[in-house]
């Protein structure tokens, strides 16, 4: 197995740039009803909570109300999300499970109820492109997206779409997304490079 870790795809500028710390140790719980339909997994933070589906993810701000430190602008409370290009589309499975459960109690209806959600501090998306799997972890106030390659795998079948964010520029090698709440930038990945196609979409090279 030859494995290349491209870190700091989702660097959350959007949190750290509204000042905003993390509350705990950045974990991803399964969906089992608590967040609604859709998301397989979930990570839900003080200022923003993201998403993950089997054809990306989604990062949502969030209002808080009487907080001067969160921006009350609605166009600033954009939502970003990284759709994943020609892949498998594999729902997310969870990995590295950390001690703790969480406990949902809507309404005080027991038939509401979601009991003992466990928490894991990674995600892989396995086998989303032919022998390339794609892990996502927390890394400090941020979301870090990486990949893995089975031998001979090609690369440049990797592709990502971001959707809802600024036009994607590339400065000194490293992908910038721009958004009015701040900026998620993806450094050069070592020994590889990314390129962005006339649709939008980035691939690595």
């Amino acid at each position: 197995m030859i494995t290349r870790r491209n870190a700091l795809l989702a660097g959350l500028g959007i949190a750290s740039g509204l000042q905003a710390a993390t509350p705990h140790p950045l974990y991803f719980e399964p969906n089992r009803g608590q967040f609604g339909s859709g998301p397989v997994f979930c990570s839900d933070q003080k200022r923003w909570r993201a998403s993950f589906e089997a054809r990306g993810l989604r990062i949502e701000m969030k209002r808080l109300v009487g907080d001067g430190g969160m921006v009350t602008d609605p166009a600033r409370l954009r939502n970003l999300r990284l759709s994943l290009v020609e892949a498998a589309c594999p729902a997310p499975v969870g990995e590295d499970k950390r001690i703790g459960r969480s406990d949902y109690y809507f309404h005080g209806d027991p038939k509401t109820f979601v009991e003992n959600v466990p928490h894991f501090y990674r995600l892989r998306y396995r086998e989303a492109w032919p022998g390339v799997d794609m892990v996502v972890r927390g890394w400090k106030e941020a979301l870090e997206i990486s990949f893995t390659f089975s031998r001979g795998a090609d690369a440049s079948a990797v592709g990502l779409r971001w959707i809802e964010g600024e036009p994607l520029a590339l400065r000194d090698g490293s992908v910038v997304v721009t958004a009015p709440w701040g900026v998620v930038r993806q450094p050069k990945p070592a020994g590889l490079g990314w390129r962005v196609e006339s649709s939008g979409i980035l691939r690595l090279a």
